[in-house]
């Protein structure tokens, strides 16, 4: 419960039953892959006065008029971006505003999000974080498919040649008994 509500940046007291609170955050968060339940989690103890190295989760908020007139498709180069600060500048997420996004040529890069003072991004500030590409032909999408198709029935080929070679070569070792 206290993992949904905060994440992996936001600082959690801990108390251990008669000792003080201690600050935390939550790392490798491990899931169940049939139930998705979380069945473990580390927990690291930070020092308030030493700078600490985390992800902090982009949250898009708005709509992007690239995509409600243009039909694009929004895409998240990034979902979340390297930072380093005091634990106590930890914020739970950057809300990222696409309402700029007009055209397909706009672009969302890592320096042009609004960051609170005390927080230094350790990513390419050069690199996209979050664009609009254009919607797919429907000649496109069949290109797509058909490549999809292909690189399966080639692997299934290789897969079919690399289990005759074995038989072959488990009979020439019977063979030579």
């Amino acid at each position: 419960k206290v993992y949904k509500e905060t994440g992996t940046s936001s600082l959690i007291k801990l108390t251990i039953s008669g000792s003080e609170p201690v600050n935390i955050l939550i790392h490798e968060v491990q899931r169940d892959p049939l139930s998705d339940q979380i069945l473990h989690a580390d927990l690291y103890q930070v020092k308030m006065t030493e700078k600490i190295h985390t992800d902090i989760p982009l949250h898009v908020i708005g709509s992007a008029p690239a995509v409600e007139e243009l039909e694009g498709n929004l895409i998240m180069n990034k979902d979340a971006v390297e930072v380093e600060c005091l634990p106590k500048d930890l914020i739970p997420a950057i809300e990222v505003d696409v309402s700029g996004l007009r055209t397909f040529e706009d672009q969302i890069l890592v320096k042009d999000l609004k960051i609170p003072e005390g927080i230094t991004i350790l990513d390419d500030p050069e690199e996209v974080a979050i664009l609009v590409t254009p919607p797919r032909s429907k000649e496109e999408l069949e290109a797509m498919e058909t490549e999809a198709v292909a690189e399966t029935e080639k692997a299934q080929i290789e897969k079919l040649e690399e289990e005759a070679e074995e038989a072959i070569k488990e009979l020439e070792e019977v063979l030579s008994i």
